[in-house]
């Protein structure tokens, strides 16, 4: 994706992610409907919830809840960097498949005992185990995050108005970046557990990714997100910290 590295104001950032808001929802709507159809049609509507119209429900409903899925994400993209783990994308459909499969073993659970209420059951713990999966995705997947709103570091949310600089430098394995946030001198940020193989250790908030997916750009993108002109975009290197620019005034 191709990132603007126009200046923008923290107020013409802000309405821009709010414009994102209604396709977002509708399309993040959309996906669940999708699932919940499908989930009413087997339970309620197919005799036997384990034959191939029931995969096939499954199946639809299933491929539509991930285009609307993609189709939201898509549309997040515009207002949000968002860096997360490796093959992020195969773990949630590896989760969604578990998902399905616990689905399915209770519904062929539910004929053989003939148990009357196990399909309404289906129901609930379907999307018991749908929100569990996606947020359980979302939570150990994402790395790092930015946008009008300011960083996001795991287990930890740092606003604009706490950051000085954002710095970056190559990762002590193979193939990683190491992303950092330098803060203000009136701001305080409660420092973060150091974990091992780090090395941006003397700034609070610090996270790993791979290198595949940072991109300079982006990071340049994020920070004008602040509104700001003097949030400063870092590398550090072994000969010491190279500034590259300034939010809002890059050459």
């Amino acid at each position: 994706m191709a990132y603007s590295l126009q200046p923008v104001t923290h107020e013409q950032a802000v309405a821009n992610m709010k414009s994102t808001e209604v396709p977002f929802k509708l399309l993040f709507m959309l996906s669940g409907m999708a699932g919940l159809v499908a989930v009413i049609a087997v339970s309620f509507l197919i005799a036997d919830i384990t034959a191939k119209p029931a995969w096939i429900a499954l199946l639809l409903g299933g491929g539509l809840s991930v285009v609307c899925a993609a189709g939201a994400r898509s549309v997040m993209s515009r207002v949000r960097y968002r860096i997360t783990v490796f093959l992020s994308g195969l773990r949630l459909a590896l989760t969604l498949g578990c998902a399905a499969l616990v689905l399915w073993g209770l519904g062929a659970l539910s004929v053989a005992l003939d148990i009357s209420w196990g399909r309404p059951l289906l129901v609930v713990i379907f999307y018991l185990v749908l929100g569990w999966a996606a947020l359980s995705h979302l939570a150990t997947t994402t790395r790092f995050t930015g946008g009008s709103m300011g960083l996001g570091f795991p287990g930890s949310a740092v606003t604009w108005d706490a950051v000085a600089q954002v710095v970056f430098a190559a990762g002590s394995k193979p193939g990683t970046v190491e992303i950092g946030v330098r803060p203000r001198p009136d701001a305080t940020l409660e420092p973060r557990p150091v974990r091992d193989g780090q090395l941006l250790t003397d700034l609070p908030c610090r996270t790993v990714v791979l290198a595949r997916k940072f991109d300079v750009d982006a990071m340049r993108w994020v920070l004008n997100q602040s509104g700001r002109r003097d949030i400063a975009l870092v590398e550090r290197t072994p000969a010491g910290e190279r500034l590259l620019g300034y939010a809002n005034s890059w050459r």
